[in-house]
């Protein structure tokens, strides 16, 4: 399966977001046809989302025509549903991420990554501010973006840096497994 996480695609972030589903019904490896057991589908997510809320701090006026970039993200990868892993990850490029309308928050779907120098650039009343990701003062230190996971991060714009803190927590289950008949 092909995976495209490029900035055209970030508006529409149900449309990319990977899920792999598996099924057992016997609770053993395979299922037997003649055993009433309905079989349950497990999801689980197979990208990371991240969330950016901005805020204007020391310094910044405000944040009217706020422009954020994400550096040195792989955008492309292959999925393979028998062996779930991605590969073939393509040349890192910027993406934009999803402006949540009539607010100052950001999102992005991404693939899972260890981080190194990837940044986010804010640009905003003509100054550019920069922050690379794995310098965070988030107290779970975050160095990777892990799948199955979403990253907030709080960010304050200072004339003089950027202040983040942030959190991490697991995308929520769709409630309980499904269920149907398989003939």
């Amino acid at each position: 399966y092909k995976v495209d996480l490029s900035s055209a695609k970030q508006a529409s972030q149900s449309a990319i977001d990977l899920m792999r589903a598996y099924a057992d019904g016997t609770g053993n490896a395979g299922y037997d046809k003649t055993n009433v057991l309905p079989v349950n589908l497990v999801f689980d997510h197979q990208l990371v989302k991240v969330i950016i809320n901005v805020t204007a701090g020391t310094g910044v006026d405000n944040l009217t025509g706020l422009a954020v970039k994400i550096k040195g993200m792989n955008t492309t990868a292959d999925f393979a549903i028998d062996n779930p892993a991605l590969s073939n990850e393509g040349t890192p490029l910027d993406i934009t991420p999803y402006n949540v309308p009539n607010t100052s928050t950001f999102e992005a779907i991404l693939l899972p990554v260890a981080l190194t120098t990837q940044t986010i650039e804010f640009t905003v009343g003509g100054n550019t501010y920069k922050w690379t990701i794995n310098n965070n003062s988030n107290s779970n230190n975050v160095t990777s973006l892990v799948k199955g996971k979403i990253y907030t991060f709080n960010v304050t714009l200072k004339k003089t840096g950027v202040e983040v803190t942030g959190t991490i927590t697991p995308w929520e289950s769709a409630g309980a497994p499904t269920g149907g008949t398989a003939n």
